[in-house]
């Protein structure tokens, strides 16, 4: 697979300018040898990524010899910069151009136009390279050859390595200077953005700080008022997105389970269920003895109501755990506040507490109502 980690190459000469240069590869179209079957489409996704970016400027480099009707690189650069603003056309190869034609046309704009024109240059040839030709005497090469030859002589001043290096350092200079202000004004959110956020944090705590022990006091004694208010007091949530459904939640909601479903289900228990007229009559003639009671005798009514209560115990062990699960959500959306997002390990402890402190009062609720 074609690796997107960049090679990157520092070249320092008093007679370059200061420009940084991604040399992106050309489009595969077939797999050769141990490449992927889907090259094209990975170096297509990795030249995009280049080239998308608002603050570059692309070459899109074509050969003179080859139709430009084709060209993969005016189709990628047109694809991320429709207006133009951000391409410069290169054209090479010319010195490999059939005999009888040439590019005038293209260089000048009347084919295939650019918004930021076309440039020529002549690269080394392979023989070039085996021969040791320095990039100094190529482009003296490069220069002979534009004045001398008599198509492109006319245009020779906007031809070669070096006209290109100085459009590209002119052309970046101008777009860098367009979008400092928009970019300053970004860079000037984000910084206050992130000092907002660093003072939500506080002062900065050593690890010999005397005062740790207090800070870590202060943030339970936090934790815990707020925990205590989200239940018993009314509160709400800031910057709640409202293209979500309103649910009710901390004391509402414990509120809710107890006052309508728990209500609901105790209405769905018949307070004589399992009792009989004989039943009723036994006990009370059993709380009178020997006496003639002309009330229903106290102990009596407690004998059966406790009797009764074995037909609630279940929809109070329900109603248990519901607020039980109400109040481990409310622990867990207190656990990403600011403070415990700071002290990470802290929060994790905590967590772990709570819950095997609510899981233990949980067993004992249910142990009580049993």
């Amino acid at each position: 697979n074609i690796s997107d980690v960049p090679i990157i190459l520092k070249i320092f000469s008093p007679h370059v300018l200061n420009l940084t240069l991604v040399d992106t590869p050309g489009i595969a179209r077939v797999a050769s040898g141990d490449q992927p079957t889907n090259i094209e489409e990975q170096v297509r996704k990795l030249v995009t990524t280049y080239i998308s970016k608002q603050n570059s400027i692309i070459l899109a480099v074509q050969g003179a010899n080859q139709d430009l009707a084709t060209s993969d690189a005016l189709a990628l650069a047109k694809s991320v910069d429709s207006d133009g603003s951000r391409t410069i056309g290169v054209l090479t190869k010319l010195d490999l151009m059939d005999k009888g034609t040439d590019a005038v046309a293209i260089l000048l704009g009347r084919q295939f136009p650019l918004r930021r024109g076309w440039t020529a240059i002549i690269n080394r040839s392979q023989a070039d390279i085996h021969a040791d030709l320095s990039i100094f005497e190529a482009q003296q090469n490069e220069n002979k050859f534009f004045r001398n030859h008599p198509i492109y002589n006319s245009i020779a001043d906007r031809c070669g390595s070096q006209i290109l290096a100085q459009k590209c350092n002119k052309l970046l200079t101008e777009h860098i200077r367009k979008t400092i202000p928009q970019l300053k004004k970004h860079m000037d959110s984000q910084i206050h953005a992130r000092q907002f956020e660093l003072e939500s944090y506080g002062q900065p705590i050593l690890p010999d700080d005397h005062t740790s022990g207090w800070v870590l006091l202060q943030i339970l004694n936090k934790l815990t008022d707020q925990y205590r208010d989200i239940i018993t007091s009314s509160h709400m949530i800031p910057n709640i997105d409202f293209s979500e459904k309103v649910v009710l939640s901390g004391g509402a909601r414990i509120r809710q389970i107890v006052n309508d479903v728990f209500s609901k289900k105790l209405g769905e228990v018949h307070p004589t269920a399992g009792l009989t007229t004989r039943d009723i009559l036994a006990t009370i003639q059993n709380a009178s003895g020997s006496k003639h009671a002309i009330f229903v005798p106290e102990n009596a009514f407690e004998v059966l109501a406790l009797r009764q209560l074995q037909w609630v115990r279940e929809p109070s062990i329900q109603i248990a755990e519901l607020v039980h699960d109400e109040l481990v959500n409310i622990l867990h959306n207190e656990m990403h506040s600011k403070d415990m997002a700071r002290f990470w390990r802290l929060k994790d402890r905590v967590d772990e507490e709570s819950r095997d402190l609510l899981r233990k009062m949980l067993k004992e609720t249910k142990k009580h109502i049993h």
